[in-house]
């Protein structure tokens, strides 16, 4: 129906995400259309031998433990995703990813190249789920589809009325080419241009991305909204909640220095809090 190639990531450590959130979470991505493959990282936690560690505090039997505990919530997830696919006859494929945790968020970004998207569940302040789509965001070229989850996330059932934010510049381009599949089969796109809120935004832009969009048989609004002293931030996910939006398409800001991402105003917003389902693009 859109994507043919989608990958989900189900976090396993130090937490797995909750079944419901499993079971969500593999609705979505496989109601994105085409095959599925879920992936669920096993973390190994290499250890030199220190007979003197294992000797006062038994650092050996903490690590086995904590090995075997990642790799039972990695299994237990991937159990679910299969159910789930199962149950919709949807062509899928799951797969335990062995890694370390300084190794995870590089390795899920380089698998991510060859997918169209990456869906990555969100819960409420889980600060490693955060940088999981962060190096995937900058690290894998493709797009990352933020997926919020649990109690007071927006219903992710249908994406059928999106907002799409943007402000002429690279990465918004890359977005919306990125997000092409969905536009097209959206009843309702709106395009969103945030204005005096940073230089260089004009709405004769937006005009122009209107235009294309008609040429590929979407029919999209155009709205301007002055920032008035707002965060960027705040302004997106107004918009979003006003037109009940059921995805935000963006593009992201920001670069790495030293494993940190230094982000944008408006990406650190999302991330911290998605208004909604968020297709965003680097």
């Amino acid at each position: 129906m859109t994507y043919a190639d989608v990958l989900l990531f189900l976090d396993s450590y130090p937490d797995p995400l909750p079944d419901a959130e499993v079971d969500e979470a593999a609705a979505f991505a496989l109601a994105l259309g085409g095959a599925v493959t879920a992936i669920a990282p096993r973390i190994d936690f290499p250890l030199k031998s220190n007979p003197m560690a294992n000797l006062l505090v038994g650092l050996g039997a903490m690590v086995e433990h904590e090995q075997g505990r990642s790799l039972a919530n990695a299994e237990a997830s991937l159990a679910r995703f299969k159910a789930v696919a199962a149950a919709r006859r949807a062509p899928s494929e799951s797969h335990i990813l062995h890694t370390t945790l300084y190794e995870a968020n590089d390795q899920v970004a380089a698998l991510a190249r060859t997918f169209d998207v990456c869906v990555m569940p969100m819960l409420a302040a889980n600060d490693g789920q955060r940088a999981m789509a962060e190096a995937v965001m900058f690290g894998s070229g493709r797009p990352v589809l933020l997926l919020p989850l649990g109690p007071g996330a927006p219903p992710s059932t249908k994406l059928d009325r999106i907002v799409i934010a943007w402000d002429g510049g690279r990465a918004s381009a890359r977005a919306v080419a990125d997000a092409m599949p969905l536009l097209t089969a959206a009843s309702h796109v709106s395009i969103l241009t945030v204005i005096n809120e940073k230089t260089g935004v004009s709405t004769r832009s937006a005009d122009a991305l209107a235009a294309h969009l008609g040429r590929h048989g979407i029919k999209a609004s155009v709205d301007v909204e002055d920032a008035h002293g707002r965060r960027i931030g705040e302004v997106i996910e107004r918009r979003v909640a006003d037109t009940a939006g059921d995805l935000l398409v963006m593009g992201a800001f920001g670069h790495s220095r030293a494993r940190e991402f230094i982000l944008g105003g408006a990406t650190q917003s999302i991330l911290v809090a998605p208004p909604s389902p968020v297709l965003i693009s680097h």
